[in-house]
């Protein structure tokens, strides 16, 4: 291992760090998706469509507040972004995908988590990734953000009153940056990461070499920081969680998700989740107006939290019922606002096959949204969204766990957002 970190560190010095990292970190997935823009339909213009293993186009959603455009960065690419709106909301939502995936791959999940929360969600692909053009590096993922959340505020002004950083895996590493340089009211680090070497070999201190040196970068964020991590991941191992929620300033109670892997929380604990994930996004929008009845001299992302206020979270917010039809034999459905939406879109109507382990069986088309997840073993799952199994523990769990490396062929379709970990996706 020390002369493998020998061997990286001098191919730093002659400049190769960008090309090593290409092979040994980045692993962005065969395009998932495809658009069409059809400016005269009524039930909104965009159109992505799934492509199935034969290039086809399959699960077509649309909407009259999903959009989809190509933002241009300041390295020169071009990155497919994303926009699900939630009417009447003022608050946003930046997504950062994991590893092997990209925003087709997480559409039908984050078009359940804005109803489920009732925000709205912006999202994007890195540089390399699904549509964006390039290649995958620490350079221009961090550009990739930047130009995403300005495009965000320029383009969503209303909706971004309120703007929370929600950052997974390999995207935990773009989130805490940006959160240092933007104006946010919060973040969320699902999953998240010390830095990219430390999740293959403990080191006391960031090399120069390293990259997504989040440990460091997180003590200025200001802003509050709500941490998610499974007690068991074995990619990520938890002590990294830890790390990170014991050096941010501003700490929002983490939620440990006792029994937990990588890539499961949403899926196997989905409605605890969803409950936590509705408490820190009441809480952020209780913080901003907070701020707007009492002007202070700084941002929001100096708010900070009371210690009454992370040990008694705000109730969970209400939450309007499931507009899904319930007859199985309709082939279209009722959005928020009355449009009418082709029922493949529908969540309560995709079954979809991930490649994971031990999921639950698989639902009726009738039954809750399937999540699209891959997760950290190999075998094919159907995953529902509403399995709300297992317990979790506020508390930091005294345990130790080591980090296993999976080496396995180039992901296939990836339904979950990341591929096994270790040196094959050091940063998840």
């Amino acid at each position: 291992m020390c002369t493998l970190l020998c061997c990286f560190g001098c191919l730093t010095l002659f400049g190769f760090r960008d090309r090593v990292c290409q092979k040994l970190v980045y692993f962005p997935p065969t395009v998932q998706y495809a658009i069409e823009v059809e400016p005269d339909r009524k039930d909104g213009k965009y159109t992505m469509w799934m492509l199935d293993e034969h290039r086809n186009k399959v699960e077509p959603y649309r909407g009259p507040r999903f959009e989809t455009a190509m933002v241009h960065t300041k390295r020169g690419e071009t990155i497919a972004t994303m926009y699900i709106g939630c009417p009447g909301s003022r608050t946003m939502l930046l997504f950062s995908h994991g590893n092997a995936t990209d925003i087709g791959c997480m559409r039908d999940h984050l078009i359940d988590l804005s109803q489920q929360l009732q925000v709205n969600i912006f999202t994007y692909d890195y540089s390399g990734y699904g549509l964006s053009t390039g290649k995958a590096n620490a350079h221009n993922t961090l550009s990739d953000i930047e130009a995403a959340y300005d495009y965000m505020i320029k383009k969503y002004p209303t909706e971004c009153n309120v703007v929370i950083l929600y950052g997974q895996s390999l995207g935990t590493g773009p989130t805490i940056y940006l959160s240092r340089v933007k104006r946010v009211t919060g973040i969320v680090i699902h999953s998240g990461l010390m830095s990219a070497l430390r999740v293959i070999k403990p080191v006391p201190d960031t090399r120069w070499f390293d990259i997504y040196p989040n440990i460091d970068l997180i003590k200025e964020v200001k802003c509050p920081v709500f941490i998610i991590h499974g007690t068991a991941d074995q990619e990520i191992p938890v002590h990294h969680g830890q790390a990170l929620a014991s050096i941010a300033p501003n700490p929002y109670k983490p939620y440990w998700v006792e029994g937990a892997g990588h890539n499961n929380i949403e899926v196997h604990w989905r409605e605890p989740y969803l409950e936590r994930m509705r408490q820190f996004v009441g809480e952020m929008e209780r913080l901003e107006v907070k701020r707007a009845t009492q002007p202070q001299p700084h941002s929001p992302s100096s708010l900070s939290l009371s210690r009454e206020d992370h040990l008694h979270p705000l109730p969970p917010r209400s939450v309007p019922p499931a507009s899904n039809s319930s007859s199985s034999g309709s082939s279209h459905r009722k959005d928020s606002s009355g449009a009418s939406v082709d029922s493949r879109a529908s969540l309560s109507s995709i079954s979809v096959a991930a490649v994971g382990g031990d999921g639950p069986p698989p639902q009726s088309p009738s039954a809750s949204p399937v999540h699209r997840r891959e997760s950290d073993f190999g075998g094919t799952t159907s995953f529902s969204s509403s399995s709300s199994s297992s317990s979790s523990s506020s508390a930091i769990p005294s345990i130790t766990v080591t980090s296993s490396s999976s080496s396995s062929d180039a992901p296939k379709r990836s339904l979950n957002g990341h591929a096994p970990i270790g040196l094959r996706d050091m940063v998840a």
